[in-house]
Parts: C-alpha cells; structure tokens; sequence
C-alpha cells in the first residue's frame, strides 16, 4: 500500500485530491486525472524493499494530460531527499488510518514520459514509472 502514500504525498503537495483526480489503482472511465499502479519486484533476503509503480494521466486535453504528469514526475524527480511518506486516513473516517506513515524511504528517478495509447474517448493516456526503496 505504499503507493497509497505516494498518492498522500502528492495530494500534501498541491497535485491534487485523492478520489477526485489521485487515484490508487483505478481510473474510472471518464474520469481526469492521475492513478497509480503498483508494480512488483523480486526483493532479495535481507535487502531494502523495493515497490516499482506506473503513473497513469489522463487530462482534459492530451496537453493538459502530459503537463500534469510533466509536473508530477518533476517532483518526485527533485524527491530524493524525502525520507517518510505521510500516513493516510479515511476522509470519511478520520480517526480510521488505511496506511501508517511510511520512513526510511527513497523516491528514485521517474521514467520519462510515454504516450500509453488512446482510451475510449480518442484521449492520450501518458505514463512514467518509478520505484521507491523502503
């Protein structure tokens, strides 16, 4: 669930809002916006935990789409200082956490950018993949 925490940071940080257009796992037809997918990796015995994840965009427009992704990538990018992800609780709920902060982690370097095709509606999806070391 670390990537759950991914997409608090980015919410804390102005991206956006999580359920409304960060979403974790899903992107609902129609819907603006950027998901993220986990992605898994082997982890050797006795060795830092690695989660790989794709960053999914899709916008108003397929410019608005990339320069959203464009944005985010740039501050993760520029995120190899950060070292906790910040919890995550139920808006519903707050007193519900759905994932404890997360420390000791390492944001690597995102991808570039890439044209991931066409959904139904003829719109670019744009994707970046990433990893993160905890």
């Amino acid at each position: 669930m670390i990537t759950l925490n991914l997409l608090q940071l980015l919410e804390n940080n102005g991206f956006g809002t999580i359920d409304k257009d960060l979403f974790w796992e899903k992107l609902t037809l129609g819907e603006e916006g950027v998901y993220v997918a986990s992605i898994g990796n082997p982890t050797e015995r006795g060795s830092r935990r690695i989660q790989s994840y794709e960053l999914y965009s899709r916008g108003s427009s397929d410019v608005a789409g990339c320069r959203k992704l464009r944005d985010i990538v740039d501050f993760l990018n520029s995120s190899y200082s950060i070292c906790s992800l910040p919890q995550v609780v139920d808006k519903d709920d707050p007193t519900e956490i759905l994932s404890e902060q997360i420390d000791n982690i390492t944001i690597m370097p995102c991808s570039s950018i890439t044209d991931n095709g066409l959904d139904s509606n003829g719109r670019i999806i744009w994707t970046a993949t990433g990893t993160i070391l905890y």
